[in-house]
């Protein structure tokens, strides 16, 4: 990449201005004083959190940067069938608000984890907590990547310390600020993302002539087939797949997620939850349609020109940075303002794990084994947020030498995230299910999960299972000079299986975006039908309010107190009241 193409001193500086503000807000927050609780201000922001700023911070932690780089190249590639991840986001918000969430919010959990000990017992909480830690510490350093693989490329310096440096600054806000400078960095990030992101789009309509034009190439290309529903197991880009697989994604990250329940419970009431939530679900929907979008953009300049096939980038995660720093030759700023977004998404989604990962570890881990003095607290929460940073930092040099980000932070995410929401609809769904049923399934179900996701990738290594692209074209590089013209023309197979003498167990086939389902089905099943062979004294009775106020009327007589079962035929229904969340 030519000097020309890499950052100015305007670049810089609207990147720089990003870090400091971050950086700001923090200080700020570590000098106000509070008269709260030291743990309800450093974790749930002394629960007087206004709506609009948690809303900015869920949807910030939620979008990250795999979404804004990994999702346009991903339909660059595959095609426009992300769009579909829109249904998945609204129906994954309204079982939410139905199931879980009325459960989880009405009680003041320290972490949401203490539910499962009140419902089953102790091991089934720790069992979830180290499920959670391990999902967490797997993400926190794709999280790094992504923003630091777009600044190397723009900045020609090296991706090992612009990561350090970029992770560095987040533990010091994170760790200074707890979740007010978090929720507070998120809102400005979130401003940051969104506006990048439409300055890029106007920029990239225009150099495209067109929105019909785009449509048109799309089209032509063949990156419009989004009416794929076709019911194959091994289809990456199907409507169920996506639907589906990506349904029970979301549901993890919002549902059961420590993260998201510690946001909703920093607002005062049960009522501003929900408008969180509803805020959520249209940022999400936006930040989708966006990123799908952009996907088109990018196919509309590259459609006769592949810079992976001329070899101008590496890799196909690196196609966005590519194209802004291709069309903003003319714009003096907008590769600044790019990876401020980029970085912005990213940071918000790091810093948010490791102010979660603190309230978790400390809660379920030293709490109930370390007499920690009043006044220690702070420090250790603190102490917690460094340490988790700098593990993320050593992980970043993992990361870098594995695949696509899409399939990996999926199959991260469905090890531990899949049995960990069927632990908890177990819980919230299933009266029946005991403490000992509900292990046997969670264990089965990360150990189903890591024996498919470790054959599939077994075999991709070995090339037996390929993800194939769509049609891509080096035909017309007349933006380029010194470049031969190459036809790259693949056909249109989503998952494509070799004739190699060892085929592949069908198991091992299944596209990745189901892993999350199958370890959440897995779980549920197997707890249900041990629960039939396993007695466990200690369940015997259950607490109408730890089940799903819709689900009620599954709630055996014989499971319930002589009082509640007179509360249940005396009481209506109701939502958990307001005041529940109220410190």
């Amino acid at each position: 990449m030519s000097d020309s193409e890499l950052f100015s001193w305007i670049d810089y500086l609207l990147f720089s201005l990003m870090l400091c503000s971050s950086a700001l807000i923090g200080i700020y927050f570590a000098c106000k004083k509070n008269k709260v609780k030291i743990e309800d201000e450093y974790l749930l922001g002394g629960k007087t959190m206004q709506v609009f700023p948690v809303a900015a911070s869920l949807i910030a932690s939620n979008v990250s940067g795999i979404l804004l780089m990994a999702v346009p190249a991903d339909v660059y590639q595959f095609g426009a069938s992300l769009f579909w991840c829109n249904i998945s986001t609204i129906v994954s918000v309204i079982i939410s608000l139905l199931f879980y969430l009325p459960v989880l919010l009405q009680h003041k959990y320290n972490t949401i984890f203490e539910y499962l000990e009140i419902r089953f017992n102790r091991k089934i909480r720790l069992l979830s907590s180290i499920f959670c830690v391990f999902q967490m510490l797997l993400l926190n350093p794709i999280y790094v990547f992504i923003p630091t693989l777009a600044l190397a490329q723009v900045t020609g310096f090296p991706l090992h310390a612009i990561s350090i440096s970029v992770c560095t600054i987040c533990i010091f806000y994170t760790t200074i600020g707890g979740l007010k400078a978090v929720v507070w960095t998120d809102t400005l990030q979130t401003f940051v993302m969104y506006f990048s992101f439409l300055i890029i789009f106007i920029k990239g309509v225009y150099i495209s002539d067109g929105l019909t034009n785009i449509w048109n190439t799309s089209f032509k290309g063949d990156r419009l087939d989004v009416l794929r529903f076709n019911l194959s197991i091994s289809d990456r880009d199907s409507f169920w797949s996506i639907v589906i697989g990506y349904a029970a994604i979301l549901l993890n990250n919002i549902a059961t997620s420590q993260a998201t329940i510690q946001r909703l419970m920093a607002v005062p009431t049960y009522s501003q939850a929900k408008s969180v939530m509803w805020i959520f679900m249209v940022g999400m929907v936006i930040s989708h349609t966006s990123a799908v979008i952009m996907g088109l953009l990018i196919y509309a300049r590259y459609s006769e020109c592949d810079p992976v096939t001329t070899q101008q980038i590496l890799r196909y995660d690196q196609i966005l940075p590519f194209y802004v720093l291709d069309i903003a030759k003319s714009l003096t700023g907008l590769p600044g303002l790019f990876i401020a977004g980029v970085l912005s998404a990213s940071l918000s989604s790091l810093s948010t794990n490791l102010n979660t990962l603190s309230g978790i570890i400390y809660a379920d881990f030293l709490t109930p084994y370390a007499c920690i003095r009043k006044k220690k607290k702070n420090t250790v929460l603190k102490l917690l947020v460094v340490i988790s940073g700098v593990l993320c930092i050593l992980s970043v040099f993992l990361v870098e030498q594995l695949g696509g980000i899409v399939p990996l932070c999926a199959s991260f995410t469905a090890i531990t995230g899949g049995p960990l929401l069927g632990l908890f609809t177990l819980g919230i769904a299933v009266p029946r299910a005991n403490s000992k049923s509900s292990l046997t399934g969670g264990i089965i179900g990360v150990a189903f999960v890591i024996w498919i996701t470790a054959g599939n990738h077994y075999y991709k290594q070995n090339g037996a299972i390929q993800e194939i692209p769509k049609t891509l074209s080096a035909t017309n590089c007349s933006m380029w000079t010194n470049i031969s013209p190459m036809l790259f023309c693949f056909c249109r197979v989503t998952t494509k299986v070799s004739e190699l003498p060892e085929q592949p167990f069908t198991l091992y086939t299944i596209t990745f975006w189901y892993y999350t389902i199958i370890g959440c089905c897995t779980t549920i099943v197997v707890g249900y039908i041990t629960s039939f062979f396993i007695y466990d004294k200690d369940n015997t009775k259950i607490d109408p309010e730890l089940i799903a106020p819709l689900l009620h009327f599954l709630l055996p007589r014989r499971h319930m107190k002589k009082n509640e079962i007179d509360f249940e035929l005396q009481t209506p229904l109701k939502m958990p009241l307001e005041n529940n969340l109220i410190q």
